[in-house]
This record gives structure tokens, sequence and C-alpha cells, in this order.
């Protein structure tokens, strides 16, 4: 790793969290994934392009963590 990398935190319990970035100022799980681009871009693409219900369904996947 450099120095310009931060280590992401796991998942487990994000669900109690009330802030999430590594800044903490985003407070949902949607928002924390359009935030994120560079290493991430094509993941958060992907998300987009799901479908609203699918979306859905994988925000409640991650809280369920």
């Amino acid at each position: 790793g450099t120095a310009n990398q931060i280590r992401t935190s796991a998942l487990w319990g994000v669900r109690a969290r009330n802030r999430l970035m590594h800044d903490g100022l985003t407070v949902t799980i949607f928002d924390a994934i359009q935030r994120h681009a560079g290493q991430a871009t094509s993941a958060r693409n992907a998300f987009n392009a799901l479908s609203s219900s699918d979306r859905a369904a994988v925000i409640a996947f991650v809280l369920s963590l």
C-alpha cells in the first residue's frame, strides 16, 4: 500500500453505523455507493445499471450484514 490508500472497514455491522465512508460525511448506503470512484467506478456503475428493485435488494442485503 501507499500513503494515499485507505483500508476500507468491513461491512459487518454497517446497519448500526450512523456515518459511512472514510470521512464520516455519508449517512446512507446509496450515497456511499455513489461516492465511490477510482477502482470502484465499475462496481458503482454496475449498481446504477440495476433496476430500482434490484438496487433496493442490494441495499437490504448490505444492511443485513
